[in-house]
């Protein structure tokens, strides 16, 4: 392109510019321009929403005040013998404070639309994009995708056992990777109350026979979230609320999560905090989620249970039955073997019995 043509070009260019309608349509499109020669924006872009209208303001946001000077310097330097239409880009991403003093991330990249007779950068057309959703998009992608991990590990982990005690257990302890607690508890809903099968936290629960509550119950949080069949939380807990035995440790924020198994409500699950509004949306959603699997591993240790102690013990007296005879005989012949130690049997034949047992 010979000068002539170049300086037309340019004169019609900044001709274009000085529209009010095209250069707010650049300007929406967030497509920067500026003029190093008379060192100003033709178009300001994205810097709009960012830097302040006074360019000698927003230039001193910048580490070096002399924006465009080291603007200049940086093209001159990678744009040697450049010329109109060239491929070559300058690409940079940086952090910067906008009007309302917040940092934001951008990512630029910079072509020269025109030079100077020397060969030097004259019009620079840029495009910026604030990268920093997509960081937030990718943290909270990076968040979830962990989360879904530890959901599907610690799901395995209580689904692997049928001994109530143990589920128990496991699930208190798997639930602390789901949602961070003081205290929980699991309990169960049978015969209208709701019965405390284990807790972990502050208090340590040996004995939870006496720990029954009536349900449902007026003004019970617990009977709100089974009656609603959906989490129910209080970040602010009125401590006339707290059961006796957790007046004394300063719960402030509740999280309940019913137990549906089949359809049908099979207990509850609670989280505590000393915290005030420590439960958050997502503490919610992941307490429902673990809740599904927590519900069928309960059930299944229970109805486990049941049918073990139907096959071990006999329906009409409630004795061992000959399976637990055999099962027991066996376990305590074998240990006794490898003990080296003596195993006894006592058999006792009662006189008449027959007529005890046909009237029985």
């Amino acid at each position: 392109m010979n000068k002539k043509n170049a300086s037309e070009q340019i004169e019609l260019f900044q001709s274009l510019m000085a529209i009010p309608e095209i250069s707010d349509f650049i300007n929406r499109l967030g497509i920067t321009v500026i003029d190093l020669d008379k060192k100003c924006f033709l178009s300001k872009g994205l810097w709009e929403e960012i830097s302040d209208n006074d360019i000698s303001v927003w230039k001193e946001k910048w580490s070096s005040s002399k924006y465009f000077e080291g603007l200049e310097n940086k093209f001159s330097g990678e744009w040697k013998a450049s010329s109109c239409g060239s491929d070559s880009f300058l690409r940079s991403v940086f952090r910067i404070r906008d009007k309302q003093n917040i940092w934001r991330s951008i990512f630029e990249k910079s072509g020269v639309l025109f030079t100077k007779e020397d060969g030097s950068p004259w019009i620079i057309v840029s495009t910026a994009e604030d990268v920093a959703h997509i960081n937030a998009a990718q943290e909270l992608l990076y968040t979830q995708d962990k989360e879904a991990s530890i959901l599907n590990s610690t799901i395995e982990v209580i689904i692997s056992s049928l001994d109530i005690d143990d589920t128990v257990e496991r699930i208190l302890d798997q639930a602390k990777l789901i949602v961070p607690y003081d205290q929980a508890t699991l309990q169960v809903l049978h015969d209208g109350v709701l019965e405390i099968l284990g807790a972990k936290g502050l208090y340590e629960l040996n004995d939870y026979s006496s720990l029954k509550t009536p349900f449902p119950e007026e003004g019970s949080l617990s009977t709100r979230a089974i009656q609603e069949r959906r989490p129910w939380q209080s970040n602010n807990v009125d401590p006339s609320l707290l059961r006796p035995y957790v007046k004394d440790h300063a719960i402030r924020s509740w999280l309940g999560v019913p137990l549906i198994a089949h359809g049908d409500i099979v207990g509850l699950l609670t989280f505590d905090s000393k915290e005030e509004n420590f439960f958050t949306n997502r503490h919610i959603q992941l307490a429902a989620s673990f809740a599904g699997p927590v519900a069928i591993a309960l059930e299944n240790a229970r109805m486990h249970g049941e049918t073990y102690q139907l096959a071990m013990k006999d329906a009409l007296t409630g004795i061992g039955s000959r399976h637990a005879f055999n099962l027991h005989g066996k376990y305590l012949f074998e240990k006794s073997k490898r003990e080296e130690r003596h195993l006894a049997l006592a058999m006792l034949d009662l006189d008449w019995f027959k007529k005890i047992n046909d009237d029985f």
